[in-house]
């Protein structure tokens, strides 16, 4: 396994370091980037919540942002494949 960068996550005042292989198709800093801002924005709307619910609110809201790429894509790929389908064929 090849190592390169480690990339530094603050999450709840904890720091984290987490390692980026060279061979890894995403970016590791964009997605530390977006989990402390959906940690921020929990932290914003809900700062009297003890940390450890505000742990499982962050982890939550990822998830349900997860899930729905994941469905908007799909129908993306049908809606795709329809029109594929539509084409005339040589």
């Amino acid at each position: 396994m090849q190592q390169g960068q480690k990339v530094r996550l603050e999450f709840f005042g904890h720091t984290y370091y987490l390692s980026q292989r060279q061979t890894d198709e995403v970016d590791l800093k964009h997605i530390v980037s977006y989990v402390e801002q959906v940690a921020e924005q929990i932290v914003k709307e809900h700062p009297g919540l003890p940390a450890h619910k505000q742990i499982v609110l962050t982890v939550l809201s990822v998830a349900k942002d997860y899930f729905l790429a994941k469905k908007e894509l799909t129908a993306f790929e049908h809606r795709v494949e329809n029109l594929l389908k539509k084409l005339p064929t040589s």
